[in-house]
């Protein structure tokens, strides 16, 4: 298969695709087909898991591996197809009610008795206390501008671990009753626990998944909102203490408030102590809240459309239904990571780049023949992005634009390996340049603006 990495750095990633194998596997003996994946002909690490489709036959599988991807091109890697007597079994015990995972430097506790994180630590630092990811659900109104307000403090109530009759209900399975704190996928990669949640008429099933090695996990809220009036927020408790509440604006980042006021900002939120960080990357979420040792990332709303407050009048006629924004499924995606302030500030703005602008895996396996295309581009450090490349419109040059994120001083090698070019560059904190590459001449020259 082949997997494109469209940034001009390499990167460690988690990868996965669906594929179909050749024939349907129909045996009694061997009923499941393992995958085996390589790149350059050394094996890395892969597992199987539960594919979208709900077909109960071995045929289509869903691979998830984790490897370095090179910069700005293609990355091959090669499937191996092996027959197992049955599924291997997930063997992840709990002790005393906790479900404790641990790859040398992250270690994570959930507790099976309310479905959510009891401690997270990095290289012995804990950053994350007990009852994190606990969905909080504030009272509101129905105004959906918000004017009158600039927090949320009222708190109706919290989400809580279903009993098993209704996770079993929920998850829509035969079965009368199902654990609603478990373990459902496990191997080489990562290790995935899903819970299940409840509030009134609401449901909430979150995912947490667990890297084998590494200190970045990620958490998956999938929400089925039904609440009135109501706003959802997911509460951590951090442990570290907080000298600076940051988060991402276009290029560049804010200090934001930290007494409990709304916030918004883009990918990336950071609770900062002098010495250490703990950071948060989402994938559409914009609002956020910091206050006392609680982190809330706010989710979902319940307002009505063009609900406008008028002196102590009722928002919404009291005589009939009236609709409202954000009911239903919604489905939330975070990661999280924490370590030494500086390494985690000069970090955190290209792993939010590449959530967001994932490499992409293509399910096909060419056969290799012709001529292999070199690398567009490649940048050294960790601080200064690719915002953008083109082709100049009057020429064959290429129009480039770089960005120092972390707000540093950095100095980076800038290649562009497909025309055997390399230069080394300066930047300032928070500084963009923009070049002109002559590839025929290998020349670069600097543009005040971006030429035609």
């Amino acid at each position: 298969m082949l997997v494109y990495n469209p940034h001009p750095f390499r990167t460690d990633a988690v990868i996965d695709c669906e594929f179909m194998l050749p024939d349907q596997n129909w045996s009694n003996e061997n009923k499941f087909t393992d995958v085996e994946v390589y790149s350059d002909g050394s094996k890395i690490p892969a597992q199987v898991e539960k594919e979208a489709s709900n077909l109960n036959l071995d045929w289509r599988k869903k691979i998830v591996f984790r490897a370095e991807l090179k910069a700005s091109c293609m990355n091959r890697f090669t499937c191996r197809l092996n027959l197992l007597r049955k599924r291997p079994a997930i063997n992840i015990n709990n002790k005393n009610g906790i479900f404790k995972l641990s790859n040398g430097r992250m270690e994570i506790g959930i507790n099976r008795k309310t479905g959510l994180v009891e401690y997270y630590s990095v290289d012995g630092i804990k950053y994350i206390g007990a009852g994190a990811f606990e969905p909080t659900v504030f009272i509101d109104n129905e105004d959906p501008w918000g004017m009158l307000v600039k927090r949320f403090d009222r708190i109706d109530g919290v989400f809580k671990l279903s009993n098993p009759s209704e996770c079993a209900k929920f998850c829509g399975i035969q079965r009368k009753t199902l654990d609603p704190a478990r373990v459902i996928e496990d191997g080489e990669v990562r290790t995935i626990l899903e819970s299940v949640l409840s509030f009134r008429t609401s449901r909430i099933c979150q995912q947490y998944i667990i890297p084998k090695i590494g200190t970045e996990f990620e958490v998956i809220t999938r929400v089925f909102w039904n609440e009135k009036n109501r706003f959802l927020k997911l509460n951590i408790p951090v442990l570290i203490n907080c000298a600076e509440f940051l988060g991402q604006t276009a290029f560049g980042y804010h200090v934001l408030p930290s007494n409990g006021d709304e916030t918004v900002s883009q990918k990336w939120i950071s609770v900062n102590s002098d010495t250490h960080s703990l950071s948060c990357i989402n994938d559409g979420i914009y609002a956020s809240s910091f206050e006392k040792g609680n982190l809330r990332l706010s989710l979902l709303r319940s307002p009505a459309y063009s609900g406008h407050p008028i002196l102590d009048r009722p928002i919404v006629p009291q005589d009939r239904f009236t609709p409202r924004i954000d009911q239903g499924e919604r489905l939330f995606r975070f990661w999280f990571n924490a370590g030494h302030l500086r390494k985690r500030m000069e970090s955190v703005d290209r792993e939010a780049l590449v959530k967001n602008e994932k490499p992409f895996a293509l399910s096909f396996f060419p056969p290799g023949t012709g001529k292999k295309s070199s690398e567009l581009c490649r940048i050294s450090g960790s601080s200064v992005q690719l915002v953008s490349a083109r082709k100049a419109e009057k020429s064959g040059d290429l129009i480039v634009r770089l960005f120092e994120s972390a707000g540093i001083s950095a100095e980076i090698t800038l290649e562009f390996p497909f025309a055997g070019f390399s230069k080394k560059l300066k930047f300032n904190p928070l500084e963009f340049r923009t070049f002109r590459f002559n590839p025929e001449k290998k020349e670069l020259k600097e543009s005040i603006t971006s030429p035609p």
